[in-house]
């Protein structure tokens, strides 16, 4: 029996090896064009990169680079997503079937009063996306976040899962749950 039980482990183990080994050869070729893939890039990038300094050569250089003026670019485009006009949609007091409300104001200050509390909450960035606006939350001194979106009347939003009837704001991890829409008052 003794005898037995050995061959048995025996021959487990070595069936063990041999499909560890077929999954490695597997691997083996698979690493190998991933690294011919890398020296690839890493060619194009090389080639690349002397393509921009010869053409960086033969450009006059002038007081503002093209990089920081995007970067102004950038910089007043975000400004202008955080600025009063960008939360005006959202402006209001709003409330949801459980009573809860939210109060959101021309600085970006969200307030939600429920029976767990008052808890105020910073607006992030506002983006637009077929018809809706959405933007992210987190408490003011810092936590916890949700997602904020506005749906104006006359959009449908298969995210929120309204249909366009009215304005709504849901707010929470969970935009579709009807507990997180609320109407404005």
């Amino acid at each position: 029996m003794k005898k037995t039980l050995s061959y048995t482990s025996l021959s487990a183990l070595a069936l063990l090896a041999v499909v560890t080994l077929a999954a490695c050869g597997g691997n083996t070729e698979k690493t190998t064009a991933s690294s011919s893939k890398e020296a690839s890039s890493s060619k194009v990038t090389k080639e690349s990169s002397s393509k921009t300094e010869a053409s960086q050569k033969e450009e006059p250089k002038s007081e503002t680079s093209p990089s920081s003026s995007a970067s102004t670019q950038t910089d007043k485009k975000e400004e202008k997503k955080k600025s009063p006009e960008a939360y005006a949609k959202f402006l209001g007091t709003w409330e949801n079937y459980a009573g809860t409300t939210a109060t959101v104001t021309a600085d970006g200050i969200v307030t939600i009063q429920s029976s767990k509390g008052t808890f105020q909450y910073e607006m992030g960035q506002v983006e637009e996306k077929d018809g809706y606006y959405s933007t992210g939350i987190h408490l003011v001194d810092g936590g916890e976040g949700a997602r904020l979106i506005f749906t104006p009347a006359g959009v449908a939003n298969e995210l929120t899962g309204t249909d366009g009837s009215q304005d709504v704001l849901a707010i929470g991890q969970s935009p579709s749950d009807k507990d997180s829409h609320f109407y404005r008052n």
